[in-house]
Order: structure tokens, then sequence, then C-alpha cells
């Protein structure tokens, strides 16, 4: 949560530079930070760890066009979403792995490695078949017809496979770059030999192109007239070539400074798209076929290969680093995607824009002197939710300009008079601030939770642009950074960590809240749902079994249908914060409807009335109230709500809308309180309840994990938030794409500390 703790703590190293606008791109996966680099009054960087462990030297798109395959040096291959999701990690390979390719009917991938073997795999990541191959393989390629498999391998040689296991077939010639004409009766092979074939697949050579120079990448046009080819400048040249099938010379492309390593055509053949990413040139060109430049992007380099565009034309991705580089050919705009562990991912543009998931912020930080942020320092102005659907769009966002904004960074300081061992339940903490221009809001973390001076009558007193807070302590250590915001709300500047430990004279175990209010039967009998009331109980159940054991008094409040109306809610939630401490756990839990008006979420209790939700409805105003009543340290708001209860039709009447909330809503709610806050979609979909499962999706998703999938979701026994909604969020798109073919992608945010449901 706080700067300085986490550069100590995890040590972040420096590999790569990215220029995006004003923004330097760096990963963290292996030494130390060289502050030398850092001047004073230097540019903004990043620092991150990545998706893949080492380089992804080749992506491919699924021919449908919702997916992107890539494969790395780090023996891996992941499948991600086409809107920057990883979906799943294929492992197997026990070298590098050099070659990527979708069967052209999607269901197969085949992967390529330096371990002298190809790998067939169903898109499901299960391994289908093992070819052995004489030497590493560096370039694969399926046949249009999906019944063969070509490879170029590092011991010179071209081999086609059958898919079904058939012998392979060895072409008499040299092969690191490989690919099937678009009528399938020809495959061209390029070598680091200086040679360029071409073979009929009946393994007959039928051209050898001459000046070719050492091939790093070759591509058919769409028509099957021409063969595009780069080469290595320390033998020949760095041109694109482009001949056509009898061996003639037609045009020469230069305008890249180093070797070039990847060329691709567009579906159209109206572009080639290049990338000298390995070397001194760290460009991404697009050309008209005529040769004229079109766009240039600037790279941070690679050892890759390979490049695709997507089915339609519009986007071209390219391995980069550990990155995937995705390019808008329309606009030039351009993301780069990343996984930095299992299920998490991180989305930047060239713009200065960023979304990321739950957890995915945490292994990002930006740089600047010796000054350390982290994303969420500048969430107001740089997170972006829908990012990739927006990118992908065309939607032009504005330009963000970090540096800028940087320079208004409050300097912030914390200062306590207890001892860093304390037996006190009790201290004061004062935070100062200062900067060129005015301050904003000074405020205080406590354990990653934004600490509420009006909770529970703990104020807190302000003298000129310094405020002292009185905070009750927890068992063990107790981590604070004191924080405040530039005038405008644009970037907040934090201070070091500040950590004292308390140990009482008495430990007692902390209790555990769980507030689930479910709605299915409401006082307007024209908006019935049907599993909401379940839903709250079923979560109400397994929580509390969960919890016990663990925790020291699980208190439960239950409210469903007749006796959930806004001041049975508001009730209760004000029970919960006059007896919960600091030290407990607080769960709170909506199903029902929800829906938006001027831009404002509101959740519909028993008596709400839809033509005046502000006055009846719960809205966010009132969750961020409910909150922040809460002394609780670890919170968690869940939102499984719908925005309208009519039955779905087309779907056979099995399924009922569930509604959506906004996405910036949720973050920010999270965000501004140190919480977790979940809701079972995301902006553009509805969440949906399952006739068959007697819940919504979402609710029978995060039960069933807790019974039936407890070391997924736990570490040493212990179940953890984030482990748990990692696994639900998968199972719930899984979920709802089995019973009703349709997108739910679940939305989670969490600040602060992890929080334990139980063993």
């Amino acid at each position: 949560m706080n700067r300085k703790f986490f550069i100590f703590s995890f040590i972040l190293p420096l590999i790569l530079i990215i220029q995006l606008s004003a923004v330097n791109l760096y990963s963290k996966s292996v030494p130390k930070i060289d502050y030398k680099k850092y001047e004073k009054g230097a540019s903004v960087q990043m620092v991150y760890q990545n998706g893949h462990s080492n380089d992804v030297y080749s992506v491919s798109f699924s021919p449908d066009g919702k997916y992107i395959a890539s494969c790395s040096y780090d023996r891996t291959i992941k499948l991600w979403t086409v809107d920057g999701k990883p979906v799943k990690t294929f492992e197997g390979h026990s070298g590098e792995v050099t070659g990527i390719a979708f069967s052209p009917d999607g269901k197969y991938i085949a992967s390529g490695s330096w371990d002298h073997t190809l790998k067939l795999w169903s898109v499901d990541g299960k391994p289908v078949k093992t070819f052995e191959s004489s030497g590493e393989v560096i370039s694969i390629a399926f046949s249009p017809d999906g019944k063969y498999i070509a490879s170029g391998s590092l011991d010179s040689t071209v081999k086609l496979w059958s898919v079904d296991g058939k012998p392979a077939k060895t072409f008499q010639g040299m092969g690191t770059s490989v690919v099937f004409s678009p009528d399938g009766k020809y495959i061209a092979s390029g070598s680091y030999h200086r040679t360029l074939k071409l073979w009929s697949v009946d393994g007959k050579s039928v051209k050898t192109f001459e000046g070719s120079g050492e091939v790093n990448g070759i591509a058919f046009s769409p028509d099957g007239k021409y063969i595009a080819s780069v080469s290595n400048p320390a033998f020949v040249d760095n041109k694109i070539k482009l001949w056509t099938v009898n061996g003639e010379l037609v045009k020469t492309f230069q305008d890249h400074s180093d070797a070039v390593n990847s060329i691709v055509f567009s579906p159209d053949g109206t572009y080639i798209a290049s990338a000298s990413t390995g070397w001194g040139d760290n460009t991404i060109k697009l050309w008209n076929v005529d040769g004229k430049p079109v766009k240039t992007i600037k790279s941070s380099g690679c050892r890759g290969s390979n490049a695709a565009f997507s089915p339609d034309g519009k986007y071209i991705i390219f391995p980069e680093k550990e990155f995937i580089r995705i390019l808008n050919v329309e606009t030039g705009n351009h993301v780069l995607l990343t996984s930095p562990r299992d299920g998490e991912w991180f989305i930047f543009d060239n713009k200065g824009h960023f979304e990321c998931s739950a957890k995915g912020k945490d292994s990002i930080v930006f740089i600047k002197g010796l000054t350390v942020y982290e994303p969420d320092q500048f969430w107001n102005k740089f997170f972006t939710p829908g990012l990739m659907a927006r990118f992908m769009k065309g939607e032009k966002l504005p330009d963000l300009d970090i540096n800028k904004i940087s320079e208004n960074t409050p300097d912030v300081t914390i200062y306590s008079d207890a001892e860093s061992k304390t037996g006190k339940a009790r201290v004061t903490i004062r935070v100062s601030a200062k900067g060129d221009g005015d301050i904003g809001k000074i405020f205080l973390y406590h354990n990653g939770r934004v600490f509420d001076e009006d909770a529970r009558g703990f104020g807190a007193k302000q003298t000129g642009k310094s405020r002292e807070f009185t905070v009750d302590l927890v068992d063990g250590e107790n981590h604070f950074v004191g924080a405040a915001f530039d005038k405008s709300g644009s970037v907040e500047g934090r201070s070091e960590n500040l950590v004292i430990n308390y140990k009482p004279e008495q430990v007692t175990r902390p209790d555990i809240y769980i507030f689930a209010v479910g709605v299915s039967e409401y006082k307007d009998s024209n908006i019935q749902l049907k599993s909401p009331n379940a839903d709250a109980r079923g979560i109400s159940e397994i929580l509390k079994k969960t919890a016990s054991g663990l925790y020291g008094n699980v208190n439960v409040f239950l409210l469903t249908d007749s006796k959930a109306s806004k001041a049975d809610i508001a009730k209760a939630i004000n029970e919960i914060a006059d007896k919960c401490k600091k030290s407990d756990t607080v769960i709170l839990f909506f199903a029902g409807h929800g829906d938006t008006e001027k831009d404002r979420y509101y959740y519909l209790p028993y008596d709400a009335d839809i033509t005046e939700l502000e006055k009846t409805g719960v809205s966010i105003g009132d969750l961020n109230d409910f909150v922040k009543k809460i002394p609780a340290n670890r919170v968690a708001l869940f939102l499984d709500t719908c925005k309208s209860g009519s039955a779905v039709k087309s779907l056979g009447q099995i399924a009922f809308a569930r509604g959506y909330d906004e996405r910036k809503m949720i973050a920010n709610l999270a965000k501004s309180k140190g919480i977790a806050v979940f809701s079972a979609s995301n902006e553009n979909q509805s969440a949906y309840e399952i006739k068959a499962l007697g819940h919504g999706i979402f609710t029978w998703c995060f039960i069933d994990a807790i019974k039936n999938r407890r070391d997924e979701v736990s570490i040493d026994g212990a179940i953890t938030m984030s482990k748990l909604l990692g696994v639900v969020n998968r199972a719930t798109r899984e979920t709802a794409d089995k019973y009703l073919k349709i997108e739910q992608s679940p939305v989670l945010y969490i600040f602060g500390d992890d929080i334990i449901l139980g063993k």
C-alpha cells in the first residue's frame, strides 16, 4: 500500500523501456533498481511484473477473432480473450516455446518448442498429441484444410506433419520460417542460412529465391501471388522484400534501421506490417503494399519472430518482451496487455490510461526520480473502465500527461509518538502535507483501509496542513500510511509506512458479521424475481459454516423480501456499526434488483418505488455511508443485482436478467474506502439467475467453490477472499456460457488487506 515499504520489501529491478506517450515502462523480474538512471526531473516510468516470465516469442489470433494465443521462452502457452483477460495457461513443454498456431476451425492450438517437439492441444488446454522432431522447432503453420502442420527447425529441416499422426515428411532443404500458400498447395520456407525456398506439399523443390539474405520471417499474400520476406543486416541487409511466387523481386521496402524479425499481410492484402523489435531499431511499421510507410510505433524490443492480423484486419498483435501489443490499424492507437499472475491482468494504452483486475494493480508501480507511486495514486485520472473494449471499438480517449500531473503530488509525512511495539490500545497519528499548490483532503490508511475519523466518535483535528487521528489498534502489526490529494484530486501523495506492533494483555479472536439481503418478492408485484432470497440465505449459511472455528463470534443478519425494506437495511447496518470492532470482519451481500437513474446506482429494497428511486432506493451514496459507519478493518461488499426482472424469452424463460452496475462506481467505492467490492457482471452485461440452479450464477458459483473446490480457494487451509473470488470469477463466466451461451464477467476490486473467510 505504501511506497517505501513496497520498494525495500520487493526490490524492483529494471530490464526494458517502452514509450507510452510520456510514460516509460520497466519490467521487474530480476535484480534491483539502479537509481542513478533516475535523475531529478526525469519522466515518470512504470515498473511492472509480467505475465509470461520471459519473452513472448509468437502470437496468433483465433479464426473467429475472439481469442489470442501467445507462447514464450518461459515454456508456457497462454490463451487470452480478445478483451485482454487471461483464460488458460498450457504447460507441458520442457523447452522454450517458439511457435504457435490455431487450427483453421479454431478447435486446436499447435505449438513448437526447443525441446524438439510439436504439441497439439484442444483450446481448453488438454494435450491431444505430441510429435517428436529432429531439431529445435522455431516456426509452425497449419495447412488451410487443417490436416497438416508444417514446421521449421534449427537443424535446418522443414517437416510436414499429418494431424492424424502419420509419419512426417522431411523436405531436403533449410527452414526456420515456414508458411502455407492460401490454397494449401505450397510451402514457403526461409532460413538463417540465406535461403528462401518454395516447395510443393509433396516435398519437391519448386523455386529458390536468390538474394533473400538471412531470412527471419516470411508471409504469403492473401491471393497467393506474392511472398514477403525480412532479413538480418549482419549478413546481407535489413530490407523487406516482396517477391512473386516465380522468384522475381518486385519491390524493396527499407525504413527500419536494423534487423527486421516479423512480417505479415493484412487479410485483404492492403497492408504489410513489419517489426524490428530485438535490435537497435525497436519499431513496428505499417506499410501499404506499394512500399509507402503508413504508421510507426515505438517498441521496447523482443526476441519474438511473429505477428498477426485479426481476421477482420482491424488489429495487429505483436510479441513484445513479456507482453502482447495490439495496434488499431485505423487509429494508430495501441495497448499493451500482461498477466502479472494467474487470472490477473493489467492493460495500458499509449494515451496514458490503464485498466486492471483486482490484484493486477499490485504488481505495477510508477517511478520518478527516487519517488515511487502506486497505480491507485493516479486512479481518479488514469483508471479507465472498459479500456480494452473501448480501444477495440476505436474510441478516441484524451491524452493524459502523467509527468505534469505528478508535479502536483503532495509531499506527505507521518508521525506518532507511540513506540514501534506497544501495549496501548489507542494511539495518535499525525499526517502532514505540503506542496507547490493548494492541498486537498488529508487522510490516513490503516492496514490498507481508509480510516474514517467519524466512525465510533474517533475524530481528527486539523491544524493548517496537518491532521491528527485518534486510532484504535488491532492485535499484531498495524500499518499506517498518510495520504493527501492535490487540490484537483488528480494525484494522491503518500508517506512512508509507519508500523506499530500492538500486543494486548489479553488476546481475543476477532468476530465476523455477515449481512445478507435478498429480495425476490417485492411490494411492487410487477418486478418479482426468483432467487435473490435464496441467494441471501445460501451465502449467509455457507459463510457462517466456513467462519465457525476461526472467528470468535459469527453474527448473521439475514433480511429477505418484506423484511428487507430500506429502513430495515439501515437499522441493521447501524447495529453492526455499533457492535463491531476494528479487528473484526464484515461481509455485506445484496441480491435483487439494481438500477441506474441519472448516472446514479440504486439497489432496490422491498419497498422500492421504481418511479421514485431517489427516495426509495438504496443509492451508491447510501452504500458509501454504510461502509463509512463500519469501523472494522476488513469489509467486503457484494452486489448481485439486476436491472430488469422480466423473463428473457429468447432463453426459454430459464434465466431472468439481473442487470449491471457501473464499474467506475464499484472501483471508486473500493478505492475510497480501502475495501473489497464485487459486482456479479461488468457494465456492459446483465447478471443472471438460473432456474435449474436455484440461484443467481455468481451466488451458485460462490457456494459451489467453498463446498467443492476447497483446494483451489485456500492457502494453507485458510479460505482467502482473493483466492475464492478468483475461482468464482472464472466459474461465473464458464457457467453463464454453459447454460445460456452468453458472457457474464464479474468485476472485483480489492484495496487493503486480503480477508480470511474461514477454514
